[in-house]
């Protein structure tokens, strides 16, 4: 049997002084959405793919991991000049919250990039783990690039190099820097049956 309700109409009259309060639409109905847009939208990542990471500042440079001791590498980052490395392949897997993790070929996918301890400025490749370290935000500059953020450090410290260096660092978010913008560039198919 169909349940039928009646239908409901709710006036609300708030005053403030004895005058109607008038509100302001929010943001995202002034800008023309019906309801608030997510907080991370995802980017045009596909998880099947692998991707070069590189900074304005540094054109023939890529993120790279430092290979002191091959896969027992202990996962710190460098930019490097552009080759055909498997430390030089991102692959960028989107999470249901709306971050991502990412992780290369060369050290697989059980060790994800990841900040954690009092070491919020240094990113390095750990093994893989539900921590707030690991979820990364990814979200564009608006020129084509993207800065990237984690949950642990806070959306204001973003993805950086030295600018006359190849060190690889997080710091507090400049608009204008062209080390912390990324340009995000597909290399190849994800084709290794682990990822």
């Amino acid at each position: 049997m169909p349940l039928h309700l009646p239908n409901f109409s709710v006036n609300v009259n708030v005053q403030h002084g004895g005058q109607p309060q008038q509100f302001a639409q929010p943001p995202y109905q002034q800008q023309g959405y019906a309801q608030a847009p997510p907080q991370h939208q995802a980017g045009p990542f596909d998880e099947r793919t692998w991707y070069r990471l590189k900074n304005l500042q540094h054109p023939h440079k890529s993120l790279d991991v430092i290979n002191d001791n091959e896969i027992n590498s202990t996962g710190l980052l460098q930019l490097a000049q552009d080759a055909d490395v498997s430390g030089q392949h991102w692959q960028i897997k989107a999470m249901t919250d709306g971050t991502y993790i990412l992780r290369t070929m060369f050290l697989g996918p059980s060790r994800h990039l990841d900040v954690y301890g009092d070491k919020t400025k240094t990113p390095v490749l750990q093994p893989a783990g539900n921590y707030s370290g690991q979820k990364w935000i990814i979200a564009p500059w608006g020129d084509g690039t993207w800065h990237l953020s984690n949950t642990y450090s806070g959306s204001d410290v973003y993805l950086d190099s030295k600018k006359h260096d190849t060190k690889v660092k997080l710091k507090g978010a400049e608009g204008g820097r062209a080390t912390q913008r990324w340009s995000i560039i597909p290399i190849c198919g994800v084709t290794e049956d682990e990822f």
